[in-house]
């Protein structure tokens, strides 16, 4: 694990993966804050397990077990989730609807948090 002297060097050398192009510096700062702590040699590295970042070792799950609506949201630019994958992931489960929202990346959340919300809110809202 890579780990840095400072702090603020820390903060400096934080990046989302995959790269989140719409995201502003403020924002990258603020969450990259969070997300380092020292470590007990004094040095200073990110929280992030680094378990997330291999191939899980168990199979994965059965989506066709899954009983409740759900909602697949995608940035239009991510490149770790493709409209195709979407699509396939979305065969699986029996109620599934998939978004695609415009110039995003793959951090909806981040890239566009106001139009995740009108999505999420059009999904849960019940139809009348």
């Amino acid at each position: 694990a890579r780990s840095y002297a400072t702090g603020e060097e820390a903060v400096a050398r934080f990046r989302f993966i995959p790269s989140a192009e719409h995201v502003l510096e403020p924002l990258r700062k603020h969450i990259a804050t969070y997300s380092v702590r020292q470590k007990p040699d004094g040095r200073w590295g990110f929280k992030f397990d680094g378990r997330w970042f291999g191939i899980p070792s168990r199979p994965p799950p059965d989506l066709s077990q899954i009983e409740c609506p759900c909602l697949v949201v995608r940035g239009e630019e991510s490149h770790l989730l493709s409209s195709e994958s979407a699509t396939l992931l979305c065969r699986e489960i029996s109620d599934c609807q998939e978004v695609a929202v415009p110039n995003c990346g793959h951090h909806v959340l981040l890239d566009q948090p106001e139009a995740l919300m009108i999505h999420m809110r059009n999904f849960c809202s019940p139809v009348g």
